[in-house]
């Protein structure tokens, strides 16, 4: 990585911070008011500017240790083969999180549907971008990496950048809650007038009583003791309302102790 490449990205962070505090301050100004009640208003904008940070801060942190985990393994690869291979999934996730970052600038926490650039797009393409970005994360933890697609060619209308930003949140996740040695399996098919990605894995489990309320804020579940667990809650939530913005759903099977199975459900596109 070249410095101008690291002064590039790390502009683009900082500019995208500012640019999207902005927008939300501006947005929350020109919104209609009770002048009479300052301190409802300052409540609220105190609120939004809490949701925005912690939504962003959730975001970044998944490319961010991708990255660190990338340069852990450049320095430790041998043949120069391998070097290429850790540097080329080092500019992917480069790549990725500048991609988080614009979509910041220009998005508001309960808008941002409203700002998707929707296209046409390669569901098995999609899913073997997600994985190769989250590989070093994978590698770190000593866990395996599976990625079983139909050959079937799965279109799907929506915006790339948060259909991502969905599946890294599950994959993130799977991998967070599988001890290592454990395994996380992506699949894609077809279901019907929909299409399905499932993320399985190895990993200790949800108690049936608490699977209702995974997808909600905050949520965390009674059997995560360990600091190696510790989540702020988000990710979940965050699929939930980016699979409901494309016309979709989020599901979830679980046996404590035997691992979980997430489903992504998307319309599909006539081939």
């Amino acid at each position: 990585m070249t410095h101008q490449h690291t002064e590039t990205l790390t502009d683009q962070l900082f500019m995208g911070v500012i640019a999207g505090l902005r927008n939300k301050d501006d947005q929350l100004m020109t919104c209609p008011q009770p002048s009479s009640n300052p301190d409802a208003l300052r409540d609220e904008l105190k609120q939004s500017y809490t949701q925005l940070i912690s939504k962003t801060a959730h975001d970044l942190r998944t490319p961010i240790s991708a990255i660190l985990a990338s340069l852990y393994l450049l320095r430790e690869a041998g043949p120069p083969e391998r070097r290429d291979h850790y540097w080329t999934m080092l500019n992917d996730q480069i790549d990725y999180l500048i991609a988080i970052v614009n979509t910041f600038s220009t998005t508001m926490n309960w808008d941002e549907a409203q700002h998707s650039v929707e296209a046409i797009l390669d569901l098995n393409a999609l899913v073997k971008g997600i994985c190769s970005v989250l590989q070093p994360i994978v590698d770190a933890k000593s866990l395996t990496l599976h990625v079983e697609s139909t050959d079937d060619t799965l279109l799907i209308q929506g915006d790339e950048v948060r259909l991502s930003r969905a599946l890294v949140n599950l994959v993130q996740n799977a991998v967070r809650y599988t001890p290592q040695g454990g395994t996380v399996t992506l699949r894609t098919k077809r279901d019907s007038k929909m299409v399905c990605v499932e993320v399985v894995d190895t990993g200790i489990g949800i108690p049936e009583t608490e699977q209702a309320h995974v997808f909600d804020s905050r949520f965390r579940g009674s059997n995560l003791v360990d600091a190696e667990h510790t989540g702020h809650g988000m990710g979940l939530t965050i699929v939930k309302q980016i699979a409901k913005d494309h016309g979709g759903h989020v599901e979830v099977d679980s046996t404590l102790g035997n691992g979980s199975v997430f489903r992504l459900h998307l319309p599909c596109v006539p081939v």
